[in-house]
């Protein structure tokens, strides 16, 4: 459990690393999944293939990496809200996050490199259309 939950970390550590890297007027959505795709095509290998089902299959496992993707999208609750031009607790942040917690989750248990990329795909996608549909009116 330690060497499998050790590389699960390790996915989430370029996302933590991307929030923390933003720049002004950065999209905290985009670099957060794109930190993702690039790291879990990295991690990506033919002997692993059936590794996403395993993982899920071993409720302690699911539950500390459901746990730590909990603890991740928290830290990205700030550069969301700013880039949502909102309070962190405002309901477009939680909609915002649950919606990438489910691409992050999703792509992580992607069982080779193209389904994440077209899982990260489709997240963007859904994400920049479901913000451009909540995004308030300007004059």
């Amino acid at each position: 459990q330690d060497i499998v939950l050790d590389g699960v970390m390790g996915l989430l550590q370029p996302i933590s690393d991307a929030i923390a890297q933003l720049q002004p007027g950065e999209s905290a959505i985009n670099a957060i999944l794109q930190a993702l795709r690039v790291r879990l095509k990295e991690a990506q290998r033919p002997d692993l293939e059936h590794l996403p089902a395993k993982l899920k299959a071993d409720p302690e496992i699911y539950g500390i990496i459901t746990a730590t993707v909990e603890n991740l999208e928290q830290n990205g609750v700030r550069a969301i809200a700013r880039e949502l031009g909102c309070r962190p607790d405002d309901p477009q942040v939680r909609v915002t996050l649950a919606a990438m917690r489910g691409i992050v989750e999703h792509a992580m248990f992607a069982s080779n490199a193209d389904e994440v990329d077209e899982i990260v795909d489709i997240g963007l996608a859904f994400m920049q259309a479901g913000m451009s549909a909540v995004a308030p009116a300007t004059t």
